[in-house]
């Protein structure tokens, strides 16, 4: 399994901060790049531990079994959500959202989300 995450910078947005809200969800993420921001994840437990904390564990399984095609899957997250270490679901803010992209195989998709 590989998860790599990208989020566009806006004009008007802080790098640091973008920076911080993806790190709210995945310690230890490297992003590099200027306008779109962009890194892989190796560990993946503190996001599952959330989506268990918020009990949206289901529907984020869900929506990463519906949007599966072809050896991948991804969910947009809420940029102000996990600045405040939440995840949740981008609803089409104008901030855009933060990308997440997983390769893996379709039944692997329950692992990613419960861990087990």
């Amino acid at each position: 399994m590989e998860v790599k995450v990208a989020v566009t910078l806006n004009p008007t947005e802080s790098r640091d901060k973008v920076s911080k809200a993806v790190e709210m969800l995945f310690p230890g993420v490297k992003l590099s790049g200027d306008e779109l921001l962009e890194g892989e994840i190796q560990d993946i437990t503190r996001f599952r531990e959330l989506l268990a904390q918020r009990k949206v564990r289901n529907t984020f399984e869900s929506i990463l079994a519906k949007n599966y095609c072809a050896g991948s899957t991804y969910l947009l997250l809420n940029k102000q959500a996990a600045f405040m270490g939440k995840p949740n679901v981008f609803a089409g803010q104008e901030l855009g959202p933060i990308k997440l992209e997983i390769s893996c195989k379709e039944g692997e998709i329950h692992k990613i989300i419960w861990g087990i």
